[in-house]
């Protein structure tokens, strides 16, 4: 059996994982910015078409669903971190506790 260190040092790994994540997904999201296309790409004839215009609708979905990736990400990350950091009060706490309860014995 691990112990509640050992268990909460993995829990603190993992949200750093987490967090290297959302980093990438900030970098998708500014790529997914920069690839705007408008009539002098996409010609005269497409524009009339509406295909700048959905292009357009659909470069901001995804530059939404990957900033929606990056704050998610990061709040996994905080959550794991503050269960480890919780854990382990709760862990001291309790042996505190018991120190007590000997000391009364």
């Amino acid at each position: 059996m691990k112990s509640v260190e050992a268990v909460c040092a993995t829990l603190v790994e993992d949200a750093k994982k987490w967090r290297a994540g959302a980093d990438a997904m900030e970098g998708g999201a500014r790529a997914a910015g920069g690839l705007a296309m408008d009539e002098r790409q996409f010609g005269a004839t497409a524009d009339n078409r509406g295909v700048v215009t959905a292009y357009a609708t659909l470069q901001q979905k995804l530059i939404k669903l990957v900033s929606g990736a990056v704050t998610e990400f990061n709040k996994i990350g905080d959550t794991l971190s503050l269960t480890a950091q919780t854990y382990l009060m709760e862990d001291q706490a309790g042996e505190h506790a018991m120190r007590r309860l000997e000391d009364r014995l």
